[in-house]
């Protein structure tokens, strides 16, 4: 019983000194997690497996550019993405060029963004002394996780039909170098250096968001005294 109330008592100084000195209130909270920022365009590269009746290699390049909001609702945001990759094992080599619409859905101040997308492109199959084109069309979806202020990592599947079907599994990087999208710029506080590590922004989300103050030397001193 005496622990408890000697826990309790410290407790309590804790809270009461923490709050007498700028800290952090319990009505209050910070957000440590950088968050998942959209921008304008993405700049992408993807390294997976394709699987057309035996597997192969998938690397590839993508480009997306930023057309709004999917109907009205800020939480989703609409990218068309222009793809090139190509995948390959024993003399086949596959091909495929493709348009797609990808919705990502952003939820602050979380760093990770789920996605999907619906595709559509030509497929080239080369494999001597053939070589075809055809039609190919699938969807896709992943999640995208916020690595650092202008990098992204990125995880999808793809399922597609041309003259039978395939999948595809990969991993890539997004380079973000462009402009924050308005919707989400007013949400955007500029902390500062050293705020909030590994970011130097903050979103504003259910609480407040709180910007810890700096002690003075000469303060701190006198409180010694």
């Amino acid at each position: 019983m005496l622990r408890v109330k000697i826990l309790l008592i410290s407790t309590l100084s804790l809270v009461s000194i923490t709050n007498a000195h700028g800290g952090i209130s319990n009505e209050k909270y910070y957000y440590y997690e950088a968050p998942y920022v959209p921008q304008e365009r993405d700049y992408g590269l993807e390294l997976g497996s394709m699987m057309m009746e035996s597997g192969m290699y998938w690397l590839g390049a993508n480009l997306g550019f930023h057309s709004g909001s999917c109907f009205g609702n800020p939480n989703c945001q609409q990218y068309y993405d222009l793809g090139f990759g190509a995948g390959g094992r024993d003399g086949e080599t596959e091909y495929i060029g493709s348009i797609s619409g990808r919705f990502q859905w952003v939820r602050y101040p979380s760093s990770w963004s789920p996605f999907a997308r619906i595709f559509l492109g030509v497929l080239n199959t080369i494999y001597p002394p053939a070589a075809k084109h055809e039609f190919t069309y699938g969807i896709g979806g992943g999640i995208t996780h916020r690595l650092h202020e202008n990098l992204d990592l990125r995880m999808e599947l793809r399922v597609g039909q041309a003259h039978q079907s395939y999948a595809q599994g990969m991993i890539g990087l997004q380079l973000k170098i462009d402009k924050v999208i308005a919707a989400f710029a007013g949400k955007i506080k500029d902390l500062g250096e050293g705020t909030v590590e590994g970011t130097k922004k903050v979103i504003q989300g259910i609480g407040d968001v709180v910007i810890p103050k700096k002690e003075n030397k000469e303060q701190i001193t006198e409180d010694k005294k």
